[in-house]
């Protein structure tokens, strides 16, 4: 209970969502020792591993000691480990083999248990050799000894099978039903399917006395369950198949006449009956409820079993929907775009109508391409372009002229709209807003002009229709776009979208259209290099879809990458290598190729810099890139040549990174991303670092199999392309480019000797990289300082020093020679 709210009942924190669970928890963590214990985690799923993963992945996880336990032989069905595997720091995971006691132990024990007999040594050497060490044999062995049973066996089956003959008919059928449920269940359930109803409570008793039943509770309503499942699984080792049914049977008839039936157990109890039919029905109403519950992995493990359950062995188009929408909403996104394919297919042969059949291709097209499987998708996406009038250009001349008349259309046009629901728009007109949309987001990948043109044609649609949601995503992701430009007038022009979005989200009260307005928000900042605001901005998006909101896994992901990318350009390697694992491992988990090289590659990379792992970067590099298309230069190219280069800057092998950025040069000089104003300092920075580190770098100073010096490359043209993209970084208007340009005019100034003028321009950087929040290359910057005999050069060097340590960066002169190429160089 929420201490601040007296009134606070378990539903409300439910409906405050995850982000209310892991503040209650910490809250109690900071005042007493807080211990979580989750025993047999067999039966748990993907879903509850899932919520505990994120619970516990760092920065701000509540303070508490986790508990986890299962049996061994039970390792295969435990998913929880699994899922947490490589998410935690090595150092927060201990894990113990509980094994069987030993000699001396067992007999301590088996003497304390029969004590109030008379029991001679011989039985009780008995019982040490054969329970082998396990407390549970000992207590039943014991118990059967006490009972006077005759010691005809030790084998714990035959124990069980003894006393349940002993039993009376009602107390068997009472046991019988607990052991078929598997788990806790109703009394009055049990009960009742024993066929015994509530004049049979002593009989549950009886069964407590000896043992064989504990009695629990299930949403504050009396339970039973077995008292320990190894006398569960004997029990169930007596029961005959055809005997089994019946009992499921049972269960199930029982359950269905009570308004709180859980369709789960309905389902499970029919299948168990061999009624398939309803347990078909009944696996619906389950995923259903599971995808309510945001339970996503199960909602599709049902919906997947009511398919196989259908008695014509046919494909449902409404049961496809919602298993593609199940694993879609878990992010498993080519699983869901292969059966949105199949709801199309089985749409078309059931007669539907051919809006709804190009509704589900948009859908497969769009979970397809954000698997990256970028052919398949494109052409499915073409096709629905097609059917709903709009044909993409075929050639890169068209698709500029294409982008600039949409473009130009738009800006005629203006922002005005006409608030319509969507319920009242034409199926069709919303197909090709949603099909401009996926081109807008996907195809950026494939052809970033034809996207352009997708982009202002989906603005277009969107004010046009007056469909709310769909205006204030498409005017959020253009004044995002129009700000990243790096031009005046289309920064204020972003701007004044970006008001148009708040308006609009904060007169309504839907978290989905909040989320986005904190995106706009964060994804300006970013793209005019914020990197605080930036931050925070995509954080709080990130946080409301994540709590609120469903089929948001592309929104997330990309939320997500702002975080991460802000983080590492401000220098917060010790946050990043706390974020950084964890989102890489729920990418992959989600098949989100996208995601997956956004977080492996790019300016986040260097996190494992910090951790002195460049030969893993340029490797990882390697394996990212070749999973994509060579015949063209897409945004995976650009991050993977920051994260190759920025390791080659850091291993020494100067000649390498230059070599690397030559040869793609001229392709990138044809891509859009130069006409990103981010991507655009980035790239000069790092072609002007990679052609100082070759100017400058000695031969005594290459690593070995260090790439050889280019005689076409002599170092006076490599000092000029340095000077240029130096230039070209003062024109531009972002703070990290003034950082950027202030650092290369230091390394040309110690590349000419010019050491009063290093020192000078040093000083500079160290002040417009604090203004900028980026604090890793102020420490670089006050490193070199010291290094250049700069005023108080000892605090300089020292202050460095401790910022480095203090977010892990272990090689720190590696770390300053690829921050900071010819600064470090001997004058």
């Amino acid at each position: 209970r929420d201490e601040r709210d007296d009134a606070a009942e378990p539903h409300e924190v439910r409906r405050r969502g995850f982000g209310a669970l892991r503040e209650l928890l910490g809250r109690l963590a900071a005042r007493q020792p807080l211990i979580l214990w989750i025993d047999d985690l067999q039966w748990g799923d993907l879903d509850s591993a899932a919520l505990l993963r994120d619970l516990l992945r760092p920065p701000d996880a509540p303070a508490m000691l986790v508990l986890l336990s299962y049996r061994s032989e039970d390792r295969a069905q435990v998913a929880l480990p699994e899922v947490l595997e490589g998410e935690l720091p090595q150092q927060w995971v201990h894990e113990m083999q509980l094994g069987p006691l030993e000699a001396a132990e067992t007999r301590e024990l088996a003497q304390r248990l029969c004590a109030a007999q008379i029991v001679s040594d011989e039985r009780i050497a008995e019982i040490v050799a054969e329970s082998a060490g396990s407390p549970f044999f000992i207590g039943e062995l014991a118990r059967s000894l006490g009972e006077g049973g005759t010691w005809f066996s030790l084998r714990l089956a035959d124990i069980m099978g003894e006393r349940f003959r002993q039993l009376s008919g009602a107390a068997r059928q009472v046991l019988e039903v607990v052991s078929v449920a598997g788990g806790p269940v109703l009394r009055s359930v049990v009960l009742g399917a024993a066929g015994i109803g509530e004049r049979g409570r002593p009989v549950v008793s009886k069964l407590e006395a000896r043992f064989l039943l504990r009695t629990t509770t299930v949403n504050e309503q009396a339970a039973v369950e077995v008292y320990h499942d190894r006398i569960r699984e004997a029990l169930i080792a007596q029961i005959t198949p055809s005997r089994l049914s019946a009992v499921h049977g049972q269960i199930a008839e029982t359950l269905r006449l009570r308004p709180d039936a859980d369709p789960h157990a309905l389902f499970t109890h029919y299948l168990g009956a061999g009624e398939t039919t309803l347990a078909g029905r009944y696996a619906v109403v389950a995923g259903d409820n599971a995808a309510r519950a945001l339970a996503f992995d199960r909602a599709a493990q049902l919906y997947q079993k009511a398919l196989a359950l259908a008695s014509d062995g046919a494909d449902h188009p409404a049961l496809l929907v919602k298993l593609g929408e199940a694993l879609a909403n878990a992010g498993r996104a080519l699983e869901a775009g292969e059966i949105f394919e199949r709801a199309a297919v089985a749409s078309a042969q059931r007669g539907d109508s051919v809006e709804e059949v190009f509704e589900l291709r948009l859908r497969a097209a769009d979970q397809q391409l954000r698997a990256g499987k970028l052919e398949r998708g494109a052409n499915l996406l073409r096709a629905v372009l097609t059917y709903v009038g709009v044909r993409l250009p075929r050639t890169s001349r068209r698709a500029l002229v294409s982008a600039l008349v949409q473009r130009m259309r738009f800006l005629l046009r203006g922002l005005s709209f006409t608030p319509c629901d969507a319920a009242t728009i034409p199926a069709r007109q919303l197909i090709r807003i949603d099909a401009c949309w996926a081109a807008t987001t996907k195809l950026s990948v494939l052809d970033t002009i034809l996207a352009e043109g997708a982009g202002a044609r989906c603005v277009i649609e969107a004010l046009n229709a007056g469909e709310r949601s769909r205006i204030i995503r498409s005017l959020a992701f253009e004044a995002v776009r129009e700000s990243a430009l790096g031009i005046r007038l289309f920064e204020r022009r972003g701007m004044r979208l970006m008001r148009i979005v708040q308006r609009l989200a904060q007169a309504g009260d839907d978290p989905w259209e909040r989320a986005w307005l904190h995106q706009c928000v964060g994804g300006i900042a970013y793209f005019t290099a914020h990197w605080r605001r930036a931050s925070e901005g995509c954080q709080m998006s990130a946080a409301v879809w994540r709590e609120h909101c469903q089929g948001v896994a592309w929104e997330i992901a990309t939320a997500d990458s702002f975080v991460l990318s802000a983080l590492a350009h401000m220098g917060r390697l010790r946050e990043l290598s706390q974020r950084l694992p964890a989102a890489i491992t729920d990418a992959e988990q989600r098949g989100d190729a996208y995601a997956t090289a956004g977080l492996r590659l790019g300016v986040p990379s260097m996190m494992w810099l910090a951790q002195d792992r460049a030969a893993e970067v340029r490797q990882m590099a390697e394996d990212t890139i070749a999973q994509w298309p060579r015949d063209r230069f897409l945004v995976q190219h650009y991050l993977y040549l920051l994260a190759a280069v920025q390791a080659d800057l850091y291993l020494g092998d100067a000649w390498m990174a230059w070599r690397r950025v030559d040869e793609q040069w001229p392709k990138l000089a044809g891509s859009y991303l130069l006409n990103i104003a981010v991507a655009r300092a980035d790239l000069r920075h790092l072609r002007a670092r990679a052609a100082l580190a070759a100017a400058t770098t000695p031969a005594s100073r290459r690593p070995p199999r260090a790439q050889a010096p280019d005689p076409h490359w002599p170092r006076a043209r490599l000092l000029r392309v340095a000077r240029a993209e130096a230039r070209r970084l003062r024109r531009e208007r972002l703070p990290s480019a003034k950082v950027f340009a202030t650092l290369i005019g230091s390394g040309l100034a110690v590349a000419e000797g010019r050491t009063e003028a290093a020192a000078e321009r040093l000083g500079q950087a160290i002040t417009v990289a604090l203004q900028a929040d980026m604090g890793l290359y102020a420490a670089a910057a006050r490193y070199c300082y010291a290094l250049r005999g700069g005023h108080d050069e000892q605090p300089s060097r020292a202050q460095a020093l401790e910022w480095m340590s203090a977010q892990g960066v272990r090689n720190v002169s590696a770390m300053v020679r690829m921050l900071a190429s010819g600064c470090d160089a001997t004058a």
